[in-house]
């Protein structure tokens, strides 16, 4: 395995996901800052997923087409120009193009991707995927500290500073990052036949209820992930800087969990238990959250999130892998990430108009009913268990 192209598109990755945690706990505050009410917020939200689902396929084709080094250097250099685009909002609607062009830009993470494939081989390529992983997790740690710190001074400057840092990453591409010596094809057909894949798969026996569980638990996420910032804001007068700190503690656990103990309970537990227990803790956390009065039972609540959803994610993808044929795994975890997508697209509107219009706390309950029927069908694939690796 060559070694330096997998550093070089590891700080790519991590650069990236720096400068997008920089403005993370930034967005809802500068929305409002702007005129927007909670539903327009969540409609931002929704843009930039949306963007991101639909130019994944159509960026994975051109890089193989085209190249990845060059697809890359183009959607880098399209990420600058969204970030400074942020940084000079000075409308909603402007503010609403930089997150469509953040969004679209953003889906040169399946380019990254596609790039450890063609520079890795079946025995070492979980290792180069790992590398991506981790990358997102520092990104996500990192990135909310620095922007929320930098929001304290005006809604701009974290907005530049992600441009600089999406410029060092364009840099790092330009002089470290090779051109892989060959290009598998990165398998996306286009939003129609991600669809039609999704729709396939999911129909089969063993892997629909297995989707539907993690479909389940990113809703119930997401509600917690789209509203927290104003949630946090109107129970607990948090600005950028307290959320930002507070995304960090979660990213934090979650990665420790992810890097340290996950392999281990897998091997000693087996992934249902881990499934079904993700989803109880989640469900606990977005309820006390949803009630709780003070800040320091807001950071039980804040672990038990990062917990369970380090729980539910690694050990569904494991599943998944098991219950599949080698040679439909890339699809078969494809589908569970593009789902992921789905409920990125789905939950944010629902879940900040609730917020405005019923009570702060009301989306983290319907995450937690949502987090608890994960866990009945998680149940069910528990019950269902012996039969798994025939039922294909």
């Amino acid at each position: 395995m060559q070694k330096s192209p997998l550093l070089a598109i590891f700080l790519v990755v991590f650069i990236d996901m720096l400068g997008f945690g920089i403005i993370l706990p930034l967005l809802p505050f500068y929305a409002e800052h702007l005129g927007a009410s909670e539903v327009q917020v969540g409609l931002l939200l929704v843009t930039y997923a949306a963007a991101q689902f639909v130019g994944a396929p159509i960026i994975g084709s051109l890089s193989d087409r085209f190249g990845r080094r060059r697809i890359l250097v183009l959607s880098q250099v399209g990420t600058v120009l969204g970030f400074v685009l942020l940084g000079l909002a000075t409308s909603l609607p402007m503010l609403f193009l930089a997150r469509f062009v953040g969004g679209i830009m953003a889906s040169n993470i399946t380019v990254a991707q596609a790039y450890i494939s063609d520079v890795t081989d079946e025995s070492n390529r979980a290792r180069g995927l790992a590398l991506i992983g981790a990358a997102f997790g520092l990104g996500f740690i990192l990135g909310p500290v620095f922007g929320g710190i930098l929001a304290t001074f005006s809604f701009a400057m974290p907005a530049f500073a992600a441009a600089a840092v999406a410029f060092v990453s364009l840099l790092v591409t330009l002089t470290v990052l090779p051109e892989p010596p060959q290009r598998r094809r990165s398998g996306q057909g286009g939003p129609i036949a991600t669809f039609k894949t999704i729709f396939r798969l999911s129909q089969r026996p063993v892997l629909k209820p297995l989707y539907l569980t993690g479909f389940l638990s990113a809703l119930a996420l997401i509600f917690f992930q789209s509203c927290f910032a104003l949630y946090g804001e109107r129970r607990y007068s948090f600005g950028p800087r307290e959320i930002g700190l507070l995304l960090a503690y979660v990213g934090v656990i979650t990665v420790i969990l992810q890097a340290g103990f996950t392999g281990r309970l897998v091997k000693h537990f087996g992934e249902e238990r881990l499934i079904i227990t993700g989803t109880i803790l989640l469900y606990a956390s977005l309820m006390i959250t949803a009630i709780a009065w003070i800040w320091p039972i807001l950071l039980i609540s804040l672990m038990l999130v990062a917990l369970g959803s380090g729980l539910i994610g690694p050990s569904l993808q494991s599943l998944l892998i098991r219950t599949s044929e080698a040679d439909e795994r890339g699809q078969v975890l494809g589908v569970y990430t593009s789902l992921d997508s789905l409920a990125r697209m789905v939950a944010p509107i629902p879940a900040t108009w609730m917020l405005g219009a019923v009570a702060p706390g009301a989306p983290l309950v319907l995450g937690g009913v949502l987090a608890a029927l994960a866990g009945v069908v998680a149940y069910g694939v528990y019950r269902r268990r012996p039969v798994l690796p025939h039922a294909i």
